[in-house]
């Protein structure tokens, strides 16, 4: 599975309605199963990000199809990171000339 960091910003819709964040993360858990995406963890920030969020997905579309699920109910913007492990890092790295 492909592993993926998600830093987000709460919209001015997200701020307003920040007593419920809790509840919508729940509710992002269970719509990213749904699609096949493993919503590892979620943690709320202080600092540049509001939110940074850890995910598995077999691939980039699915997590892509997964991230738009969820900007498209407006409460916050993400920036999205694929990221390897040491595994994955090895390999790439093997492969250097």
């Amino acid at each position: 599975m492909a592993k993926f960091i998600m830093l987000g910003k709460w919209t001015d819709q997200g701020v307003r309605n920040a007593k419920d964040t809790v509840k919508r993360s729940r509710a992002v858990r269970e719509q990213f199963a749904k699609l096949g995406v493993n919503a590892r963890e979620f943690f709320w920030t202080m600092g540049e990000y509001d939110v940074v969020l850890t995910f598995e997905a077999p691939d980039d579309e699915t997590m892509m199809r997964a991230t738009l699920s969820v900007a498209v109910e407006g409460y916050l913007r993400t920036q999205t990171l694929r990221a390897l492990s040491d595994q994955e890092m090895e390999r790439v790295i093997a492969s250097l000339p």
